[in-house]
């Protein structure tokens, strides 16, 4: 057995269509606050690392774009009309047998954040099975939701497009494409436009410069959080037979 790095990633996809996620301050907040090394270490013991890109490790375009800065949240959350007696409540459904312990990855991310924002966001937790939520993803039935990705190819586009390209919008709701699918809704006709001119790019050297360009709106805009990526994992060894 050889060891090699999973691209597997676990992300929190968001409807940016329902409040309070409507509000980019709220989403980012959320962001902000999400304790990615709890994670990693209280529910999967030290065989995930958190993630702060859309981006794993795996692929050389890969940059830090979200940070932890619980003060930032709280500010955020104060700024879009949310207190303490008054909270900013948000439904995350997940399947319980998501990242292989979806109750205690559900659990430690609502106690976290209550305690860490004091009680100015709240998360009220609704578990579901997979079958049936991917029946009803795109029909924008979840505020929020707990996914995992498994790429086909190990490529950049293969971490953006499938969550953040839209087809079609109506009133700045994509009704058709890939975010439609995800169930965010998410559309920026700016970020369409990047999204296309990297994936009609050839030379690797572009293709990073434009995958790089992607962070401004995965800092403050874009509807998906990354909580974590799998670890070294061992991987069988391949050996030719006469």
């Amino acid at each position: 057995m050889v060891k090699g790095a999973s691209s597997t990633i676990l992300y929190m996809s968001l409807n940016v269509t329902q409040p309070p996620l409507d509000d980019p301050r709220v989403r980012q907040a959320l962001a902000l606050a999400i304790d990615r090394e709890l994670v990693a270490d209280r529910v999967f013991m030290g065989q995930r690392t958190p993630l702060y890109s859309l981006l794993p490790t795996t692929l050389d375009q890969s940059r830090p774009v979200f940070h932890h800065d619980l003060d930032q949240a709280k500010q955020l959350l104060k700024e879009a009309g949310f207190k303490p007696d008054r909270p900013a409540l948000i439904s995350l459904w997940y399947s319980p047998r998501f990242g292989g312990n979806g109750d205690l990855i559900a659990t430690t991310l609502q106690a976290s954040l209550e305690r860490d924002l004091q009680g100015l966001l709240q998360l009220e937790l609704q578990p579901v099975e997979t079958t049936t939520a991917y029946a009803l993803i795109d029909q924008g039935v979840y505020p929020a939701f707990l996914f995992d990705w498994v790429p086909d190819i190990l490529d950049s586009d293969n971490f953006i497009h499938p969550f953040l390209s839209c087809d079609r919008a109506v009133a700045g709701k994509c009704i058709e494409g890939s975010s439609h699918f995800q169930g965010s809704f998410f559309f920026n006709q700016e970020l369409n436009n990047l999204i296309q001119q990297q994936r009609q790019t050839i030379k690797k050297e572009e293709r990073q410069k434009r995958s790089i360009g992607f962070k401004s709106y995965r800092r403050c805009m874009c509807p998906l959080f990354p909580s974590g990526k799998i670890r070294n994992m061992p991987l069988p060894r391949l050996t030719s037979r006469a």
